[in-house]
C-alpha cells in the first residue's frame, strides 16, 4: 500500500478563484478513509476534510472532494480562495474497520502526498 509522492510544482491562484489538487495512491484495503490536511507556513498540520472509500463526493464549506475509486485518485477543490489558503496540502489514507471496531493499531502513520498552493491578491 502506498501513496505516490511526486515533486508537484507550486500552484498559483488569485483570491476568489478556485484550485484543485490531486492525490493518487494504491492500497489493497477493502474499506478505507482518505483525509486532506494543510500545512501553512507556521508549520502546524490542519485537518480539512475526509471521505470514505465507498463514497464519491464529500463537501464541507469551501472544500469539496471527489474520489475516483477505479484509479484510486482523490481530488480536493477549494473555492473562494483567500490568502490564508496558501499552504502545503497533504492527503493521507488509512484502513477503516468501522465505528467501534475492536481491531486497532497502536502505531499507524498515514502515508501522505503533498502539493503546494499559493494564493495572491488580485491585481
Amino acid at each position: 500500500n502506498n501513496v505516490e509522492s511526486a515533486d508537484v510544482p507550486t500552484v498559483y491562484k488569485k483570491e476568489g478563484e478556485s484550485v484543485t489538487v490531486e492525490c493518487k495512491f494504491s492500497v489493497s484495503y477493502t474499506y478505507y478513509m482518505m483525509y486532506w490536511y494543510r500545512q501553512p507556513s507556521s508549520g502546524e498540520m490542519i485537518y480539512m476534510i475526509n471521505i470514505y472509500s465507498q463514497n464519491k463526493h464529500s463537501r464541507e464549506g469551501r472544500y469539496s472532494v471527489e474520489f475516483y475509486k477505479p484509479n484510486q485518485m482523490l481530488k480536493l477543490t477549494i473555492s473562494a480562495l483567500t490568502l490564508s489558503d496558501s499552504a502545503i496540502y497533504f492527503c493521507a489514507v488509512r484502513e477503516f474497520h468501522g465505528e467501534g471496531s475492536e481491531r486497532k493499531r497502536l502505531t499507524k502513520t498515514p502515508r501522505a502526498q503533498h502539493e503546494t498552493a499559493t494564493c495572491s491578491r488580485r491585481r
